[in-house]
């Protein structure tokens, strides 16, 4: 079975040509900034890539559960479930954290922010499979 999930895995990082990080928001306040008078956002934690690796990865928007219209006021927004697939051994992702999509074959997905809602779990994945959310609207 190794043999076939090392095959797996590498057939699944082969379609990872996009690039992502996945940041776990800071607690707390940041620096404070005499200027302005007020303490600066604290920076994130990059938990994905590891130091010096590329944060390969793969975006599948489909027909999941969970898209939502809700409003607010006069304002709509429509709330979209997104996977993004990282490789099978990267770890330190939880929910909460948010993926920021850094580089696309399709250009409309660089710049995106999506957050982490679950981190499914399994035996033998080809692939993590984080579902995420986006709002926008």
């Amino acid at each position: 079975m190794d043999g076939a999930l090392a095959t797996a895995r590498r057939i699944a990082e082969s379609l990872m040509v996009d690039e992502c990080r996945i940041e776990r928001p800071a607690d707390g306040p940041g620096p404070w900034d005499p200027v302005a008078g007020q303490h600066l956002p604290a920076p994130p934690t990059v938990v994905y890539p590891p130091p010096g690796a590329r944060g390969i990865c793969e975006v599948q928007r489909r027909a999941l559960v969970g898209d939502a219209r809700p409003s607010a006021g006069d304002r709509t927004a429509t709330v979209e479930t997104v996977e993004v697939k990282i490789p099978a051994t990267a770890s330190g992702v939880d929910v909460g954290d948010v993926v920021v999509m850094e580089a696309s074959r399709d250009p409309a997905l660089v710049g995106r922010r999506l957050q982490v809602q679950s981190d499914p779990a399994k035996t033998h994945a080809a692939a993590r499979r984080l579902r995420c959310s986006e709002v926008t609207g």
